[in-house]
């Protein structure tokens, strides 16, 4: 017998993610110099010297485990949000694979909108979920009624990305709460917000108001973009 014959078999229907090809891949195999790369939305800027300083004293104790505890009080306090109502990941990304396996299994369906973020569907497969695709608008944002006319007594999540990682669409505060209003008991919306620095710069606390109201909305952000630390790789759930 094949070793790939024993793969669980909602994990050989997936197809492997190709990741965006690195700067220093492209030097090596082309010999340019001057290279400028967009196919993964980093920032172009390496940290700020606060920052990079951080990070090696830190350095200094990576024979120790984090003391995440530290970085929770801190986003507690940043955030208003109790410390208990945050989570830390691996990047946002691990945290929306987590709940997507906290809650969906083969009796299930999650809702996503057409053209949001592509790795989403990947976990659902693996949960054995059913994936359900509403019609995106003309500029690839999402459509809060398209969405809503998927959701059945089968429907345990909504995920969007809000801006969405493909055109910078986002739902406003108003939208998304229209949404969650008429979402039934049963249904937890996942808003990824990946990008939510960049938008108005009111839309951030506007979710975030609507999180310590909505106890069936997790909001997922990351300090990869608008902080420029892709590379630590560190999100967080509220």
């Amino acid at each position: 017998m094949e070793w790939s014959q024993l793969v669980l078999p909602a994990l050989q229907a997936l197809k492997p993610y190709q990741a965006g090809i690195t700067e220093q891949k492209l030097r090596r195999d082309t010999g340019l110099d001057a290279i400028f790369k967009f196919s993964s939305n980093e920032v172009p800027y390496p940290p700020a010297p606060a920052v990079a300083a951080a990070m090696r004293e830190a350095l200094g104790q990576a024979n120790r485990y984090p003391d995440t505890g530290a970085l929770l009080d801190d986003l507690a306090a940043h955030l208003d949000v109790p410390a208990a109502r945050i989570a830390l990941g691996n990047g946002s990304i691990d945290l929306i694979e987590s709940l997507v396996r906290l809650f969906v299994d083969e009796r299930h369906n999650v809702v996503l909108s057409r053209y949001g973020y592509s790795a989403y569907g990947a976990f659902i497969q693996t949960q054995r979920g059913a994936i359900r695709l509403a019609e995106s608008n003309p500029d690839f944002g999402h459509q809060v009624d398209r969405l809503l006319a998927l959701v059945d007594a089968d429907t345990r999540l909504i995920v969007i990305d809000s801006p969405t990682n493909l055109s910078g669409q986002w739902l406003g505060a108003a939208e998304v709460e229209r949404l969650l209003a008429a979402l039934p008991a049963h249904v937890v919306l996942v808003l990824d917000e990946a990008y939510v620095e960049f938008p108005d710069p009111t839309l951030a606390a506007a979710t975030l108001a609507l999180a310590r109201r909505y106890p069936r909305l997790v909001l997922t952000r990351t300090f990869s973009k608008a902080y420029g630390l892709a590379g630590m790789r560190i999100g967080y759930a509220v």
